[in-house]
């Protein structure tokens, strides 16, 4: 017996929250629901065995006494095993309904209705299951008659939500509807219900799989209005959608969503949104709606308010509107949106045109057979259409013909423009159009009299044009005409010239005397049809045909999410999966393809941890999206709720052991089926067995004959088929790959252009090839492999393949290959830093042409990458070595250090990744290299684990943390590289011992003060600070002292410069390093430049003069030059680079009119890049009426130009600029540059012949972007 106390705390409550008790089996019982007289809100979230909300007993309750009279909002989450929400104790299980009572039970105050993630599980044994068919959400004596919202989320279970008898109070002031994901649910607004709803305001339906009605009228009196307040329609991911009016009309001729045999009227509708809806053919014994035949509205529903339509993946939609349409109907329509309706041929047609007259926006997007956006045939052409509309978007619509339509049947006026009516859109702002193709040839010119002739050359390559905020614009290229009688921003010049556009971009631009823009004269925009992949190369095997398409089925079957590619090294899983990827994307089937390389896994002791992390970076990189969680767990409760938000391919490529995807926040269970995941590895048990794929596609690993004859010939030449004498060992030695497409390309890039003799020794090598025991490579792979590696040219190249095997087989950075190479004097001959960079370039082209490297997916410039079968084989080869390069774990280090390997092996690559110190030393008096990959953060390293290894030549420690360096490094006399890149480092005076170290690199460490002992550095070539953001005093001296220095790195570093006499380092210093040639530096100050700096010798430099932050440079010679007065004199060193510079940034320059003072020497004949920006006394960019730059030109080599917020820029080039100049520009950006009134004269444009894209913006007085010449 409760106390009194306690029954007057139960009556106070008025909130009741309950979260994640795992435990709890019961929330109210029935001896305590009527004390909760003044309980307003229930919040129930996340007990994962709770079966009953609320428990009468009615012998028990008071007759007399309500059942919570106040309670006004209920919300539960997350109950997977609820059986009901109201239970009888002694309920019988015939009803199944979550809201059910014997007698009439009443919720007077409830609004709010909200339950999500419910009845996800079977009850356990001993109780009734319920079927999915039976469950209910209603039953017809529990009264609702306030509620306002009912959310309705994740009930899988759920296959009705009202009773066929519902309470007669119930739902008459019920305002939102919200159903998501119920994926049993039949219906959702039955005939017997639907006059209820005179509130409903709006009807939100996603993911419900089986719905096949939303309202249904049948029997119906004609007379009676429907829902005639609804506002807003939202519907969803309803594949077997067959009507949104069901009305019982069984006439096949009747084939529209919204179809009624009398009028019904949505008064109040402003918002319709139907996407991803009719998509599967309906089940045997249903109507089947033909895809030829789909349409959307019929002429008996009206909707005489609505505001805003929305259409998006309705592959069956054909038409959107009946022929016998009234003009009352949609004359209120503002927004108009179709996405991906692949069949729909015609937008707006002819017969409603005219009813449009308050469409502001119209969007369309991957039509494929699209022909026609509005069609005025027929029509009055005096009659203005489309008088308010702002904003045109068109994309991605390849048989695009017109925009407006206005001539019948005539097949020689193919434009997408018609002046005649264009002229009518006194207020369009922006217009978009993006890769829309057309028929259009020089025929078509022609047969347009009232176009003018004009110089096809200009901007003939232009691609992309971006025009925003201009309100002055009167048009894009002016002609000559100075009666202004043909004042036109889209004129036929200017689509007749740019024959290559892919994307027009207008932005609020024109719209000042608006009336004044448009002309009657024909307008031509053209563009050829271009293709949507991104060229992924791809040999389409008719072998392997099969695999795809069956690969590509499975992408497209919603019953199945998770799938893998299985084969053994080399044969082609990363091409396929790469070109299932492009054809998913050029197909549309996804919003987004995701592709991540996962072979850096392959260590055995990589933590999951780590893979989890990396997976889960890469997804919100390429999505453009950010965590807002720290920890792994946290973020994959976020990424699986981003990425069921949307349809996302993702791949995982080169898997070697088992990936947690529910720990990674990937969506795989059956029950998620949105997100589709395609894995590749070698081993089919990964993916299979311990990954849960659904199916395995093993990738066929030995090509037909002809296939790889024909693969053969076209690495090796056609001469090889030619050769009476070559051909028939060319055929044996292609049967000797077995069809292996890496072995073919291997060998036949190693063999092309060689002699009859080095064929022949090719061919018996491969006969005689020996077994191997590399898991997932064929001996057949391996022989080829190692044949191409022998016949290697040198040692200097084969050395190199060996150190890129014993790095990584994910991406390798060319400057440590630089370093290592350095050190371990790979490169022969050389004098000079350049000159080993030079050599190893050109050694990695060797690589490449013979199919051992590849350039790195992410930078090719700056990045190798190494084929994994290729890496596998590499590493088996270095380990044969009478010297071995030695890549291993931690695991039994110290055993391994007992052996023969470890006192003959030349190089050691170690990951540490469980121990926690290294042993007290390792015994390799033949060791040249060591390099320690370590994730464990408490690593310690001996003081004496250096001694046993005195002909060591490279170390690198990278990311680890010393408080000073271990002893023994100063018995490493020999030592030529040390890299301690990431390591959090306090004293590192030791340093200075290691006298022959010609490369050192602290770059990321937490250095904050160079050692005075490093002025015995003598021999050091290169010293790369980078990223040194603590580094606060290089003692002065230092730097001079470094007499052979070569490569001085900088970047997001050292900024300390003083004058000369101070403490620490000045600029004068860099005078005594007469052998360097690259520099990368940033300085605050141009008065800390010495006037006699000469920088007379680099070759390659990253200068930047200012305060502001480091910019992403994208060449080897750039500077950079912030609050510069142009009229003082900044010295000969500076005054060279300008000249030499391929990359040029000025930022509030200041003493000049113009950027570039010309004489007969600065000619920037290098410069490939230039911006200016923030410089108000800047008026132009360089004087083109000074004789010396007519007599000499200037800038043939520029490739982008971009001006911004440049105040009173009046001419970019003022006159006419030489032959040739400029003549490179493939990119033009000006942004915020007011006094701007046009951008080029015609004379200029003419020379501009490789211009690509070209944005400008924000330009407020500019009235032309090409004008005629001035008189």
């Amino acid at each position: 017996m409760a106390s009194p106390t306690s029954i007057w705390v139960l009556q106070q409550f008025a909130i009741l929250q309950v979260y994640d008790c795992p435990c709890l089996l019961n929330l109210i019982p029935s001896h305590l629901i009527q004390r909760l007289e003044n309980l307003k809100e229930i919040d129930i979230n996340d007990c994962e065995v709770l079966e009953h909300v609320f428990v009468f007993d009615l012998q028990g309750l008071d007759r007399n006494v309500g059942i919570l009279p106040k309670l006004e909002t209920l919300r539960l989450g997350e109950l997977p095993r609820l059986r009901y929400i109201i239970c009888d104790e002694n309920k019988n299980d015939s009803m199944k309904c979550l809201f059910s009572h014997p007698t009439l039970m009443d919720f007077q105050n409830l609004k709010h209705l909200s339950i999500q993630d419910c009845m996800v599980e079977d009850e356990e044994e001993g109780h009734v299951n319920t079927p999915i068919e039976d469950t209910m959400l209603f039953g017809e004596k529990v009264s609702f008659p306030n509620l306002e919202t009912l959310s309705l989320i994740n009930l899988l279970k759920l296959k009705k939500i009202w009773h066929h008898q519902p309470s007669p109070r119930s739902f008459y002031n019920l305002q939102i509807l919200e159903v998501c994901n119920c994926s049993g649910l039949l219906n959702l607004i039955p005939s017997h219900l639907i006059q209820k709803f005179n509130n409903l305001k709006r009807i939100k339906a996603y993911e419900l799989e089986v719905l096949e009605h939303v309202f249904d009228i049948q029997g119906l009196d004609r007379n009676v209005r429907i829902l005639p307040k609804l506002e807003t329609l939202e519907l969803e991911g309803l594949p077997r959608l067959r009507n949104i009016i069901c009305n019982g009309d069984k006439n096949e001729s009747m084939k529209c969503l919204f179809s009624s045999p009398t009028l019904v009227d949505f008064q109040n509708l402003k918002c319709l949104s139907i996407k991803r809806c009719a998509k599967e053919d309906d089940d045997e014994g249903h109507i089947s709606i033909p895809i030829k035949d789909a349409v959307l509205f019929n002429e008996k529903v009206s909707f005489p308010n609505l505001e805003e339509l929305k259409l998006n993946d309705l592959p069956k939609l054909k038409m959107i509107w009946h022929h016998q349409l009234s003009f009352e109907f949609f004359c209120k329509l503002r927004i108009l949106s179709v996405c991906n309706c692949p069949c729909l041929v015609n937008l707006v047609p002819s017969h409603l045109i005219q009813s449009f007259q308050n469409l502001k926006e119209v969007d369309v997007c991957d039509c494929k057979v699209l022909e026609c956006v509005f069609d005025h045939r027929g029509l009055n052409r005096d009659v203005g259409i489309l008088p308010k509309i702002e904003i045109l978007k068109l994309e991605k619509l390849p048989r695009l013909r017109y925009i407006i339509c206005n001539e019948d049947n005539n097949d020689n006026m193919r434009y997408l423009l018609s002046p005649s009516k264009f002229k009518d859109f006194h207020h369009l702002k922006e217009l978009h159009i993006i890769k829309c193709g057309m028929l259009f040839n020089e025929k078509v010119i022609k047969s347009l009299p009232k176009l003018k002739e004009i110089d096809v050359r200009i901007l003939s390559k232009l691609k992309i044009l971006r025009l925003e905020k201009l309100p002055r614009l009167r048009c894009i290229i002016c002609n000559e005409d100075k009666n202004g009688s043909e004042r036109c921003l889209l004129s036929p010049s200017m689509f007749k010239t740019f024959l290559n556009l892919e994307e027009l971009h207008t932005i609020d631009c024109g719209i000042e005397d608006k009336r004044d823009v448009y002309t009657p004269n024909d307008v031509d925009l053209s563009n050829e049809q271009v293709s949507f992949l991104d060229g992924v190369s791809y040999e389409a095997f008719e072998s392997r045909a099969s695999t795809f398409n069956k690969i590509m089925d499975a992408l497209r079957d919603d019953e199945m999410n998770l799938f893998g590619v299985v084969g053994m090294g080399g044969v082609g899983k990363t091409t396929l999966v790469k070109q299932v990827a492009q054809q998913a994307k050029q197909q549309h089937l996804f919003t987004a393809q995701l592709y991540i390389d996962v072979s850096w896994t392959r260590g055995s002791c990589t933590l999951q941890q780590e893979v989890i992390s990396y997976i889960q970076q890469n997804i919100a990189e390429k999505l453009d999206w950010e965590f807002k969680g720290l920890d792994e767990s946290t973020r994959a409760v976020e990424l699986k709720q981003r990425l069921k938000k949307e349809k996302i391919l993702i791949i995982l490529d080169d898997i070697w052991k088992e990936i947690d995807l529910e720990k990674v926040g990937i969506p795989c269970k059956d029950d998620e089926k949105e997100c589709k995941i395609v894995l590749a590895s070698r081993d089919g048990d990964i993916l299979c067995k311990d990954m849960g794929a659904q199916i395995c596609f093993p990738v066929l690993e030995h090509l037909p004959l002809e296939e790889a004859w024909s693969i053969f010939k076209k690495t090796t030449g056609d001469s090889v088929e030619e050769n009476l004498q070559l051909r028939p060992i060319a055929i044996e030695v292609v049967e000797e790959c077995k069809g292996l497409r890496i072995a073919i390309v291997t060998i036949a890039k190693a063999l092309k252009d060689e002699t009859v003799a080095v064929w022949k020794n090719a061919l018996e090598q491969l006969r005689s090839c020996a077994p191997t025991n590399i898991i997932g490579v064929d001996e057949t792979v391996y022989s080829c492999l190692e044949w191409s590696y022998n016949h290697l040219k040198g040692d200097e190249v084969k050395s190199l393949f060996l150190l890129c095997g014993s790095l990584s087989c994910y991406d390798i950075s060319m400057d440590d290959l630089l370093q290592y190479g350095m050190g371990l004097d790979l490169f022969d001959c050389i004098d000079s830093l350049e000159q080993a960079r030079d050599k190893l370039l050109a050694l990695v082209e060797i690589l490449k042409a013979s199919g051992l490297l590849l350039d790195s997916h992410e930078d090719r410039h700056n990045f190798v990458r190494m084929p994994d079968v290729v890496y596998d084989v590499a590493r088996e080869i270095a380990s044969k070595d009478p010297h071995p390069f030695v890549v291993r774990d931690d695991v039994g280090l110290e055993k391994w250090s007992e052996t023969d390997e470890s006192k003959s092996c030349t190089f050691i690559s170690l990951r540490c990744k469980i121990v926690h110190e290294l042993p007290q030393g390792l015994v390799c008096p033949d060791l040249q290299s060591f390099l320690l990959h370590r994730n464990n953060p408490s690593l310690n390293i001996p003081n004496t684990f250096f001694e046993g290894m005195k002909k060591l030549k490279v170390l690198d420690l990278s990311d680890m943390h010393f408080t000073t360096l271990p002893s023994s490094l100063d018995s490493l006399a020999n030592l030529r590289t040390l890299r301690l890149d990431g390591c959090e480092l306090e004293d590192i005076a030791l340093i200075g011992k290691l006298t022959k170290l010609e490369v050192l690199s602290l770059a990321g460490s937490t250095v904050q003060h160079l050692p005075n002992e490093m002025v015995q550095l003598t021999n050091l070539r290169l010293l790369d600070l980078d990223d040194c953001e603590e580094l606060e005093v290089i003692p002065r001296n230092i730097l001079s002292s470094l007499s052979q220095l070569e490569c001085l790195s900088m970047i997001s570093s050292f900024t300390k410069w003083v004058v000369e006499g101070e403490s620490n380092a000045c600029l004068s210093e860099l005078n005594h390093l007469s052998y360097l040639t690259n520099l990368s530096i940033k300085i605050s100050d141009a008065k800390l430049l010495p006037k006699d700096i000469l920088f007379e010798n680099l070759t390659s430099y990253v200068i930047f003069i200012g305060d502001d932050d480091w910019w992403e440079f994208r060449t080897k010679r750039a500077l950079k030059l912030q609050s510069v007065n142009r009229s003082l004199h900044l010295g000969d060193g500076i005054s060279k680079l300008l000249e030499r510079s391929e990359e040029l940034e000025f930022v509030e320059l200041s003493g000049t009119r113009y950027v570039f003072y010309l004489s007969d020497r600065e000619s920037f004949l290098e410069l490939k890049h230039l911006q200016v920006s923030d410089s108000p006394n800047i008026r132009y960019i360089i004087d083109s009426k000074d004789h010396r730059f007519m007599q000499h030109g200037a800038f043939p080599l520029l490739e982008s130009l971009v001006l911004e917020r440049l105040d009173n820029l009046r001419e970019v080039w003022p006159g006419p600029i030489p032959i040739g100049c400029f003549g490179n520009l493939r990119t033009l950006n000006v942004n915020s540059c007011p006094k701007l009134k046009f951008l080029l004269l015609l004379s200029t444009a003419r020379g501009l012949s490789q211009l690509e894209e070209m944005t400008i913006q924000d330009c407020d007085t500019m009235q032309q972007i090409i004008a005629y010449e001035r008189e």
